[in-house]
């Protein structure tokens, strides 16, 4: 009984502690009791304004919060910090040089989710802006749900989501996420584009650009279409699937399968564990598709010209009429040609599945 009383006290001892803890952080401002318990809203404690004639470069980066890109009206950047707390050291601080401006995160306190420090961060950037955004949060989300043209856009989180509406870029777009997805509806970039999740999907709708590169390490990599003079998309753990390809891609998955729905092009599909569907409408080049567990199916239309080697390992082989084709004795072997003048080599492999070549 003795020490049931001598717990009960410790613990009243502890919370009264805590609460003359809590109540000094909010005196002092370290904390604001709008922001604090619950999911409330914080105040809107800081709000700097700049012109943006001027302006060829904005970064922003913060620590512990998301940033989300708004549109502004006029010739001004607006920045809104709505934060739980009244400490101006907890504000962001600025410098412009250069016809640069850099925005950096104020101090954090040490405990932020014993105290329920939060922020939320709004930056308004000018439709008609064209310089070059980078936007980057360790811990927190970067995001626009309304289409932006600029000269080159650089987002990235370490801890959270990539999320963007359309995005027209002069020169080059990079999306990154370490713990999170990235996403856009679309992209038209006059460079590269570069979309890339550690832990995460990598989800596109329409990308043209010079070259386009995605990969995701857990996850799958999906665009609607995606059109490029070269197309490398992978993941570690996760399917890859272009609805409509336009140019040479590089196309692998490790755990996961390969897959392709139109368009034209040429290049390299490989599966380790699944399977790769390939539907051209136009062959531009050659051909190699790959499995080690799981079949290949390629889809091209009737009036192609092409060499063709096909074979598996455990399973069979499937060409159609039409051609000058011989198969091995086991029939898990292929080769010939079809066409005239067959200018391109489409080669099919599969160590444990069926290879299959139809007409479209």
């Amino acid at each position: 009984m003795r020490g049931i009383m001598i717990g009960a006290i410790c613990m009243v001892l502890v919370l009264a502690v805590g609460l003359l803890v809590v109540l000094g952080l909010g005196l002092t401002g370290v904390i604001s009791w709008s922001g604090f318990g619950g999911f409330a809203t914080p105040d809107l404690v800081n709000r700097q304004v700049f012109t943006a004639s001027g302006l060829d470069a904005i970064s922003a980066a913060y620590s512990s919060e998301s940033i989300t890109l708004r549109p502004a009206e006029g010739d001004e950047v607006v920045l809104e910090e709505y934060i739980s707390s009244t400490d101006q050291r907890h504000q962001a601080s600025f410098s412009q040089s250069g016809g640069r401006l850099d925005i950096t995160h104020g101090e954090r306190p040490a405990f932020i989710g014993i105290f329920g420090f939060r922020a939320k961060i709004i930056l308004y950037v000018p439709a008609s802006w064209d310089g070059d955004l980078t936007l980057k949060s360790s811990s927190g989300g970067v995001h626009a749900e309304h289409d932006i043209s600029l000269r080159s856009l650089d987002a990235a989180a370490t801890s959270g989501s990539v999320r963007f509406a359309g995005v027209k870029a002069a020169g080059d777009v990079t999306m990154r996420s370490s713990s999170g997805g990235v996403s856009a509806d679309w992209i038209e970039a006059g460079g590269d584009a570069d979309l890339q999740a550690t832990s995460g999907s990598v989800r596109m709708g329409e990308v043209q650009a010079a070259a386009i590169k995605a990969h995701s390490s857990s996850g799958g990599v999906s665009f609607d279409a995606a059109g490029a003079a070269t197309i490398d998309a992978s993941a570690t753990s996760g399917s890859v699937k272009l609805g409509r390809v336009e140019g040479a891609f590089n196309l692998e998955s490790s755990s996961g399968g390969v897959q392709v729905d139109g368009g034209s092009g040429h290049g390299y599909a490989r599966a380790g564990s699944g399977s790769v569907k390939l539907a051209l409408g136009t062959l531009t080049g050659d051909l190699e598709m790959r499995s080690t567990s799981g079949g290949c199916r390629l889809e091209i239309p009737r009036n192609s010209a092409f060499n063709i080697e096909a074979s598996t390992t455990s399973g069979s082989v499937k060409l159609p009429e039409g051609g000058s084709v011989s198969y091995s004795q086991k029939g898990n072997q292929a080769s010939g040609s079809y066409g005239q003048s067959p200018a391109h080599k489409v080669q099919m492999q599969a160590s444990s599945g069926s290879v299959r070549l139809e007409w479209d």
